[in-house]
């Protein structure tokens, strides 16, 4: 595996998504989050069903892209609850929008 720098992983990350959440009508909301390592997953706030049919796309695409940053973490909010759900909601209104989609931070 040839070494990817963050900055790299980060930007193919956002780009993937970009599109990904773009061509995607089922997605209501995607956040792409980064650790206290640095390493990068995936929130997802999606219709029922959607996150199976499109977790090995996403997959794929993220290990592809990011390498050793990516976690392989997708979190689907309506599986989450209580203090879980309320953290990434959180995240979601202090995360900066992306300038490509409303639907991606």
């Amino acid at each position: 595996m040839r070494f990817i720098h963050y900055d790299e992983a980060k930007k193919a990350a956002t780009g993937w998504l970009q599109a990904w959440v773009g061509r995607t009508g089922t997605v209501e909301r995607a956040l792409l989050v980064s650790d206290l390592f640095g390493k990068l997953r995936v929130v997802l706030w999606a219709a029922e069903g959607v996150f199976e049919a499109a977790r090995p796309e996403l997959q794929r695409a993220l290990e592809e892209g990011c390498g050793s940053w990516w976690t392989g973490e997708i979190l689907p909010l309506d599986r989450l609850t209580g203090a879980d759900r309320r953290i990434w909601e959180d995240a979601w209104n202090e995360a900066r929008s992306d300038p490509e989609t409303d639907r991606l931070r």
